[in-house]
């Protein structure tokens, strides 16, 4: 993108111009993307972080004091924005596993997930789903007592 036309863009976002800042959005949104997906290592949590990179940008696009290039700027939001991620979830363990044991008509594949807080100790969903899981493998049946 041009200076001069980054510079216009910029100076219109900042007076409100939201198809200013979308046109910003659109020029820098793969590259922020790419930021947050090497910090993450997740394309959801990568997909959610860059948009709340912009949410922010804009939020704060009048306090942008133009030291810098936009991308730069743009760049540090979405690094600490990243970083904020992972502090606010580094206790938790998440599993997700996908099944396609039932397949067929009427079934669709399966996507379960849980968190627990330690990382070290499995909690007693997780156990319990693990061994679920276990028993469908091995084609036993499940008998509950309510």
């Amino acid at each position: 993108m041009e200076k001069i036309n980054e510079n216009n863009l910029l100076q219109k976002a900042r007076n409100g111009d939201v198809g200013a800042f979308e046109e910003l959005t659109t020029e820098y949104y793969s590259k922020v993307y790419s930021i947050c997906y090497r910090m993450l290592n997740n394309t959801e949590d990568a997909y959610e972080q860059a948009q709340e990179t912009f949410i922010k940008a804009f939020k704060y696009i009048k306090d942008f004091k133009g030291n810098c290039a936009i991308s730069t700027w743009l760049y540090r939001i979405a690094t600490n924005v990243c970083l904020d991620f992972i502090r606010k979830h580094k206790n938790k363990k998440v599993i997700s596993i996908e099944q396609n044991t039932f397949s067929g008509p009427g079934f669709s594949e399966t996507k379960l997930s849980f968190s627990c807080k330690s990382s070290k100790v499995f909690c007693s969903m997780e156990i319990t789903f693990l061994f679920l899981c276990f028993l469908i493998k091995s084609r036993h049946t499940l008998v509950a007592i309510l």
